[in-house]
């Protein structure tokens, strides 16, 4: 999917580097402690993904989970965290 003159692996140089960290560790975390990353996780490793490579993958899906949080909440979650589930809890509309 290379174009270009660029080939090979990607890298990041700009950006917010303190979120990008925080999140990377938050990654990297959850791929040994959070019983609904680690199966993702250990199925990249399964694939061939080098770790840094499944570490960013999940970083990227623990983003997109705390980015939907926001919209989670008009929701009423009967567990304290979805992503401590091992499955997405069923969302019911909550009553004001």
């Amino acid at each position: 999917w290379d174009s270009g003159q660029l080939h090979g692996v990607r890298s990041i140089q700009h950006g917010r580097a303190p979120a990008r960290r925080g999140i990377y560790q938050c990654a990297v975390v959850a791929a040994r402690w959070n019983d609904a990353l680690r199966p993702h996780y250990q199925q990249l490793r399964a694939r061939g993904l080098p770790a840094k490579q499944a570490y960013v993958d999940l970083a990227r899906k623990f983003l997109v989970d705390l980015n939907a949080l926001p919209r989670l909440a008009r929701f009423r979650i009967p567990s304290a965290c979805c992503l401590r589930l091992k499955t997405r809890p069923l969302l019911t509309k909550a009553s004001n």
